[in-house]
């Protein structure tokens, strides 16, 4: 009511939905997910089910993801694992597409992963997808010896790494070396993919990335590049044997003419990755070794022994389309670095 002198006047109320935390932690528990435990917890950080909320989420967490990288439970600070909550992956959508041997759609798909935004401050996110367990059959009769691969699940940037990404990132303290704020100035443009890097160079962005956030990312070793570049596929290519399909997916000599595009503009393949094939080549953390493939082991291979060259993978807009398939690999010098080439993060866990 409303009191004038002796007049009181009866007011009509806009009622506000409940909002009691007694009732969000109720619509929480109903639910039973990472997303709603999650959301409660960045409500009701501080409130009397908040201890309940933290050990139901990690539950829920570990429940929904078991072939995926886990948030440890043990002895886990109430901080990290708000941060958790923070970091518990989100759907994330996208469609994709089955064309035939003439480039017409055959079918359309609406799919959902789970993708995780690491937040650089002042807008600027990486986002990430998970990318599953599994085993598949790497390499060609072109490249490396075709063998049997198994690979833990890991986080994959959806995208490379783009200009105002690694300005972010290259603006933070210091590591081992020193980074240009912009290394390749004659592109503009902050959602191009960051060129005119080598291998130290991308080394160092995931170093100071991982004590900028707490999470350990580096580049992609081959074998997981190539099992997330196939999403599952056994073809040539992610999205079948036909070349000229490439003209959806990716940017190479046919349509590309020579010019780096921005992120994202083409079809991704069936885990939700854009830019896997063309555009620019990416660098993977492994060295060459001409003949790591023939002894290598089949868990998660990595050729850590030192070498004159490192790896490109994915082909670029200069290149035919034969040459931006699934398992064409290019020997670069590990300090060269050009205008056509950039990489993209992973990260094996959130803890």
């Amino acid at each position: 009511e409303l009191r004038f002198g002796d007049m009181v006047f009866a007011l009509k109320k806009n009622v506000p939905p409940d909002t009691s935390e007694d009732r969000l932690f109720e619509e929480a528990k109903e639910a039973n997910t990472v997303q709603s435990y999650s959301v409660f917890l960045n409500t009701q950080r501080s409130g009397k089910y908040s201890a309940q909320a933290l050990n139901l989420f990690l539950n829920a967490y570990n429940r929904e993801n078991r072939d995926s990288p886990k948030i440890s439970v043990a002895a886990q600070p109430t901080a990290a694992v708000y941060r958790a909550a923070e970091l518990a992956p989100k759907p994330f959508e996208f469609d994709t597409v089955m064309l035939d041997g003439m480039g017409a759609e055959i079918t359309k798909e609406r799919k959902t992963a789970n993708s995780v935004d690491e937040d650089l401050g002042n807008g600027v996110t990486i986002r990430l997808v998970q990318i599953p367990y599994g085993k598949f059959k790497m390499g060609s009769v072109d490249a490396e010896p075709i063998h049997n691969v198994d690979i833990p699940a890991f986080f994959m940037g959806v995208n490379e790494i783009t200009k105002k990404e690694w300005e972010a990132v290259a603006k933070m303290p210091k590591v081992k070396i020193s980074l240009k704020k912009d290394p390749a100035p004659n592109l503009v443009g902050d959602d191009l993919p960051v060129v005119n890097i080598s291998w130290a160079d991308a080394i160092e962005f995931c170093e100071r990335l991982s004590r900028f956030t707490g999470h350990v990312y580096t580049l992609p070793s081959e074998a997981e590049w190539e099992y997330a570049c196939r999403a599952g596929t056994i073809t040539k290519f992610h999205f079948g044997d036909d070349p000229s399909q490439l003209e959806d997916y990716g940017w190479y000599g046919g349509n590309g003419k020579g010019l780096i595009s921005p992120i994202g503009q083409k079809r991704p393949n069936a885990w939700g990755l854009h830019d896997m094939l063309g555009n620019v080549s990416e660098w993977v953390e492994d060295w060459f070794g001409s003949d790591f493939y023939s002894t290598s082991p089949e868990c998660d291979p990595r050729n850590t022994s030192p070498d004159e060259f490192g790896i490109c993978r994915g082909g670029e807009t200069l290149m035919t389309a034969e040459g931006c398939d699934c398992a064409s690999r290019g020997k670069y010098v590990h300090l060269a670095a050009d205008n056509y080439t950039g990489f993209r993060v992973v990260c094996a866990e959130l803890d």
